[in-house]
């Protein structure tokens, strides 16, 4: 018989490095609540904590009744805690 070793398909390796997925961690506040939108999806109520973030840009829009929209671009470039707080404005009556 053949040794296991020196079959082709018996090569040894080291164990399968994974790469960890970075994130930063977002929280986002409002005066009054608002719901949040995150690059268009809809997130929840304001307060919203420790939300994971990718790498990269996001936009980020918090919308009431009564009140102006709150929108801006975030450009996440590592882990540290990124976190928002907003007063909203309240519409001009027409």
């Amino acid at each position: 018989p053949v040794p296991p070793a020196s079959l082709p398909f018996a090569k040894k390796r080291g164990p399968a490095k994974l790469r960890a997925e970075q994130y930063a961690s977002l929280s986002v506040r409002s005066k009054p609540r608002g719901v949040l939108y995150l690059d268009g999806t809809r997130v929840g109520m304001t307060p919203i904590t420790n939300r994971r973030l990718s790498p990269g840009t996001h936009r980020l829009r918090i919308d009431r009744k009564g009140y102006r929209t709150v929108t801006e671009t975030i450009a996440v470039k590592g882990t540290s805690p990124i976190q928002r707080r907003y007063d909203l404005r309240r519409q001009v009556g027409r």
